[in-house]
């Protein structure tokens, strides 16, 4: 009876972390592909603006934050990679070594969803000091 009952409490443990597993990627897929759909920003280069000093034109905010995107884009492309590798050992993995795969997987989604957060924030900063700087937005600059 106590070894019956071990057992079920190890799979219902099995079940829900792996249930937090696929919850997670979907999150983490859902996010990702929101990202890869939206199309990039068109540089316009018909803005210009007078420069004070330690400020940048338009056009180069544009060009920063084009460069941020495609760092961004490819920090994704080895995120994924790092999951896809993760999830190929933890297929593979048998046992108690199956939980600790589990466990890495769920781990790794955590800390990429933590990173893509701060990323994203520190892009929609610049993005907005970007739009305020623009002119015509009734800012005075």
């Amino acid at each position: 009876m106590l070894k019956a009952h071990s057992r079920n409490t190890r799979t219902r443990h099995f079940i829900f972390v792996l249930m937090l597993v696929i919850a997670a990627a979907f999150a983490l897929t859902q996010t990702s592909a929101a990202v890869q759909q939206q199309p990039p920003p068109q540089p316009n280069t018909a803005r210009g603006q007078a420069m004070g000093p330690g400020m940048m034109s338009n056009q180069d905010q544009a060009n920063t934050m084009m460069a941020d995107r495609q760092q961004m884009m490819a920090n994704m492309t080895a995120m994924n990679k790092k999951l896809d590798d993760l999830v190929a050992k933890m297929d593979a993995a048998r046992g108690t070594e199956k939980v600790d795969a589990i466990a890495a997987v769920v781990k790794e989604l955590a800390a990429q969803r933590s990173q893509m957060g701060n990323q994203m924030m520190m892009m929609q900063g610049r993005m907005m000091e970007h739009m305020m700087s623009a002119p015509g937005q009734g800012n005075g600059r």
